[in-house]
């Protein structure tokens, strides 16, 4: 019985341990491949995103919009090549309008650098928020 509890115990303690070198992924059916939500070093964008971001909006939105800051929360997967993919709204507060070009926006970015888990490039998901 003292036998097993050791190991038991040993292998639990090997597995919290370990925990700072887990990736957590899941499969993505959109992309037919696993895509990480968390790596060793999450994907960057090359420069100020919240810059780009004011650079590239278009103010189509009326006035009654600008009295209250808007917020648009966007999941994408950056890719093995730091491109941006499926970029999909998972929350906002602004008009259709604005979370479409907002997602305009995102699509077009220029190349991030990747994510890497385990120095391997890996898929990842991460969040974009933009705050008008």
């Amino acid at each position: 019985m003292f036998k097993h509890t050791c190991k038991f115990f040993t292998l639990s303690l090997i597995c919290i341990l370990s925990l700072n070198k887990i990736a957590f992924s899941q499969i993505d059916t959109n992309v037919n491949a696993i895509v990480f939500t968390y790596v060793d070093n999450m994907p960057r964008f090359n420069g100020n995103i919240d810059t780009y971001i004011q650079e590239h909006i278009k103010k189509k939105y009326n006035a009654q919009e600008n009295d209250a800051l808007k917020k648009i929360v966007l999941k994408v997967i950056i890719d093995e090549t730091g491109s941006v993919l499926y970029p999909k709204i998972i929350s906002s507060n602004a008009s259709q309008e604005l979370n479409n070009e907002a997602i305009t926006i995102v699509e077009s970015m220029p190349k991030w650098k990747p994510g890497r888990q385990n120095k391997k490039v890996v898929k990842v998901y991460t969040t974009i928020t933009i705050k008008l």
